[in-house]
């Protein structure tokens, strides 16, 4: 008779568990930071969208003091300040009952310039403004446009300077 011998290799016992634990603690580690990337790029994301809506409201606040630049008149020295105005149409702070969305403006009035129209000599005087507009929104998000107007005042001598 002969007598198959088969023999166990003892030092392998248990090290598919060992394996499969290491793998386990690996796909953990990689969700975990897949996570907090994602939270991460969602803040971010946030971030940006509160800095595009602040730099909108400085752009509405430059839009308006535009159509009011009559009201700073061209006294030299003249200035126009508009206090934080409510965006139309933003979102409203349920504890406080603001619009997260605000702008302010201040106008100046910078001086004017003489233009004579050569095709015919009529005199045009040209009103030099700079309208500073600081537009806020959530989270403290703010942006600051300085702009430069020039404001043709067509009634202004109508004179002829022409031949």
């Amino acid at each position: 008779m002969s007598h198959i011998h088969t023999s166990r290799n003892t030092t392998q016992r248990g090290s598919a568990l060992v394996v499969a634990l290491i793998m386990l603690v690996v796909l953990t580690i990689l969700g975990i930071t897949g996570m907090n990337m994602a939270s991460t790029e969602l803040v971010m994301a946030g971030g940006e969208q509160d800095r595009a809506r602040a730099f909108s409201a400085a752009e509405i606040g430059v839009e308006r003091a535009v159509r009011n630049l009559d009201a700073v008149g061209t006294a030299a020295g003249a200035t126009l300040d508009v206090a934080a105005e409510a965006v139309e149409g933003s979102a409203v702070n349920a504890s406080t009952g603001d619009a997260t969305d605000t702008y302010e403006t201040n106008s100046t009035y910078r001086g004017s310039t003489d233009l004579i129209n050569e095709f015919n000599g009529t005199k045009f005087e040209a009103n030099h403004y700079q309208i500073r507009s600081q537009g806020n929104s959530a989270r403290g998000a703010e942006r600051v446009i300085v702009q430069g107007v020039i404001a043709i005042n067509t009634t202004y001598g109508q004179k002829s300077y022409g031949p």
